[in-house]
């Protein structure tokens, strides 16, 4: 009889350094995602695992499963050994050598287009060595959704052959505009690929450009981000908020005006290298927002922002002359040749005004309101260092003329020193209500405030700060709710009762110091489902092992240092429990969370235990225990023979 080669029975794994993984857990999800996948503990799929496995102590354990799996194992702590995606659950079963080839080896091609044609029937992986032609820089990874007979092909993520079968790219972290069509030659227009890349990648995503690629029309890539290997030129442009663009080999940009072709082509240009408009040479940088339509430089064009680095010929008028280092316009409309601002590093030629940082200038005649910096808008303006009012020393005066608010920092004759601002309801420069001052000891004072409008917020989230609750308490405000109050006690109360937590599974804190003991409620008011703790719970409980064992971090702080301590693993208490069919997930005595990853952080997991709920148990087990050991002492009492 012909003999077949048998599958691992159980299946083992190892930590970092090739020993038994001991109490490690293995997570199992759909292929591509994080969503849970079960596997099973029989070939028949009738008694699942749990989702994380916990290894035994030799790194064991039963795993079959059907389909495709991500599959990430990771140690006792949490840590990850590895994060494998697309895991066939079927592994060799003895079918024949083409169902191993249609399901697990990939097939290799040269293009998209021959991916197009390829045979869903045949083959479910495909390695794409080019957009176009083999080495292109485009292609990648493809694995065939059977259960996606809806997407549209976006040339580039995801391709919809001509049976139908959706194909999709594996990795969708870092992308190419060339797996999208983009040529990068410079002549080819990549406006439409740039537009596919942007729009198959989520906010944040990174998208590689290497080549020198031409846009003949703006593409919106909000939140997105660029690294460039090259120059991008054309009339178009990369738009949006959150845009981030990084030339990562420093080589200049050489054809590409940052203006583009006249003002109204982008309304946000960044580019790196040498300017080649008309009126400008050797510009290393360049950020404008263009509202108006020239083209022959800042002097003769409506200009709202310009930031310009290095040497710029611009002779805009006499009194400018040559300008070498950093120069920046502020401009709206085109009334005549000055800047509104100049910050201007360093200055020679024409201007005999010398060297200075930032200039900003006015007049006072015979004690007039003629203020040094005026900005209007409207109704409205902002004024600056105005001897209002028969030269009182206003510092600053914001006013809406239709006399609906008012505000001001000033420096009266009658309280030297002090100054107020944002006051509201009263006539022109004469307020009658303050909302925040300076005195003239240097103290900060604020109105009280509210939930709604703490004293004390930040700019653009109004809705986060301080303000005085109840006169003699301090109220915390984060996203428009009450968190903490202070009370006039100093005691340290929650915004609202039971529910805030101190710290969490991913920002612990670490010793609480306290003169007593917590108090939990235990009103039976509030109180259900209320009976006996059954004896199959305190007979795994019984099973349960107490131990002893120092943390990971004391030890690599303190080295051997460090000191045992006693207690309970989180794992052994799962596992125990499973082994007598109970899920130890659905009572108290045990935690489990997870977190995605942040900027700070990445993704992880952490097993925690309630110890008083573990205690209360174990009395539970010793007064069964010894209740049993009295009856037993009873009997024998009752019948000594």
């Amino acid at each position: 009889m012909t003999q077949s080669l048998m599958q691992e029975p159980v299946q083992s794994y190892e930590d970092g350094s090739g020993n038994p993984l001991n109490a490690g857990q293995l997570f199992t999800y759909a292929a591509g995602t994080l969503t849970p996948k079960a596997t099973y503990q029989d070939a028949a799929g009738s008694t699942p695992n749990a989702n994380p496995i916990v290894l035994n102590a030799r790194g064991e354990a039963v795993v079959y499963g059907s389909g495709n799996y991500r599959m990430i194992l990771k140690d006792s702590g949490g840590a990850t050994i590895w994060d494998r995606d697309n895991v066939n659950g079927g592994g060799y079963n003895g079918s024949d050598i083409g169902a191993i080839f249609k399901d697990q080896v990939p097939h290799i091609i040269n293009s998209i287009s021959d991916l197009r044609l390829i045979d869903k029937t045949k083959y479910t992986r495909v390695w794409v060595t080019g957009y176009t032609t083999p080495g292109d820089g485009g292609g990648g990874s493809y694995w065939y959704d059977s259960s996606d007979v809806t997407s549209a092909d976006d040339n580039g993520t995801i391709i919809v052959a001509s049976d139908g079968g959706r194909w999709k790219l594996q990795s969708l972290t870092v992308v190419s505009v060339k797996q999208y069509g983009a040529k990068g030659d410079g002549v080819t227009n990549d406006s439409a690929a740039f537009a596919s890349a942007v729009a198959a990648t989520a906010a944040g995503g990174v998208i590689v450009c290497n080549g020198n690629f031409t846009l003949s029309t703006n593409v919106s890539a909000a939140n997105r981000n660029f690294i460039v290997y090259g120059v991008i030129t054309g009339a178009g442009a990369l738009t949006g908020d959150g845009l981030n663009i990084t030339y990562s080999n420093g080589s200049p940009q050489t054809s590409q005006t940052p203006f583009g072709t006249g003002f109204t082509s982008h309304d946000l240009a960044i580019s790196k290298g040498v300017n080649t408009h008309p009126n400008t040479i050797a510009t290393s940088a360049v950020v404008r927002t263009a509202t108006g339509s020239g083209n022959n430089g800042p002097a003769n064009a409506d200009v709202a922002l310009m930031v310009a680095s290095s040497k710029d010929s611009w002779q805009t008028s006499a009194v400018r002359g040559e300008i070498d280092g950093v120069y920046v316009v502020v401009r709206q409309g085109q009334k005549d040749d000055q800047a509104g601002i100049l910050v201007d590093h360093h200055k020679v030629g024409g201007d005999t005004g010398g060297s200075m940082g930032m200039e900003i200038s006015g007049s006072f005649v015979n004690n007039a309101d003629v203020p040094v910096l005026t900005l209007q808008t409207g109704n409205n303006f902002l004024e600056a260092a105005g001897g209002f009012s028969g030269n009182t020393g206003y510092g600053f005066w914001a006013e809406n003329q239709v006399g609906a608010a008012y505000a001001a920092f000033h420096a009266g004759n009658a309280t030297p020193g002090a100054f107020q601002n944002v006051i509201t309801a009263g006539s022109s420069r004469n307020p009658a209500s303050l909302y925040y001052q300076v005195d003239g000891a240097g103290r900060s004072r604020a109105s009280a405030g509210s939930q709604a409008l703490p004293s004390y917020s930040f700019v653009g989230s109004t809705n986060n700060g301080m303000y005085l609750q109840n006169t003699n308490a301090l109220g915390f405000v984060t996203g428009g709710g009450l968190r903490y109050v202070v009370d006039p006690s100093g005691h340290l109360l929650p915004g609202n009762d039971n529910t805030q937590n101190l710290g969490a599974a991913l920002t612990r804190m670490s010793i609480i110091y306290a003169g007593t003991g917590t108090i939990n409620t235990s009103d039976a008011r509030e109180k259900q489902d209320i009976s006996p703790i059954s004896d199959a719970v305190l007979d795994a409980w019984a099973d349960v092992e107490f131990v002893e064992y120092r943390w990971v971090d004391a030890v690599t702080q303190k080295g051997e240092a460090a000191r045992k301590h006693i207690g309970l693993i989180a794992q052994n208490i799962y596992a125990t429990f499973q082994r007598h069919g109970i899920n130890a997930l659905e009572y108290g005595l045990l935690c489990y969370d997870e977190w995605e990853a942040t900027d700070e952080h990445p993704a992880g997991n952490r097993w925690g235990i309630r110890p008083d709920q573990c205690l209360f148990l174990n009395a539970a087990l010793q007064r069964r225990e010894m209740r049993r050991l009295k009856d037993k002492i009873e009997q024998l009492s009752a019948n000594p023979t």
